[in-house]
């Protein structure tokens, strides 16, 4: 939510300030006020801390998120790759576990 809140606040885009409306609406996603206190000028943090439940277990992930090119190259420009990586070794046997029931 603060990667959105920071794109919406970087780029003004009406998309993306129509997503972030719709998203805050959701009966899952936190207040709103809690995590929009942004400003253009805020870095952001290279690797973030995420937990999710899935099946009745707790899954502690870091992601980590590039973005490729320059403003002045509008193909690149909006192009994200971002990637979840297992934080403790209880995560990352649940995930192999999941990978080969699939």
């Amino acid at each position: 939510m603060r990667r959105l809140d920071r794109a919406v606040v970087r780029s003004q885009d009406p998309a993306l300030v129509a997503l972030a409306d719709e998203i805050a609406t959701w009966t899952a996603i936190p207040d709103r006020r809690g995590w929009s206190r942004l400003s253009p000028d805020d870095a952001d943090d290279p690797v973030l801390s995420w937990q999710v439940e899935i099946g009745g277990e707790e899954l502690s992930l870091f992601t980590m998120m590039s973005s490729f090119g320059t403003p002045m190259d509008v193909t690149l420009s909006e192009l994200s790759v971002e990637l979840f990586f297992p934080a403790d070794e209880a995560t990352e046997t649940a995930l192999r576990r999941r990978a080969k029931l699939s």
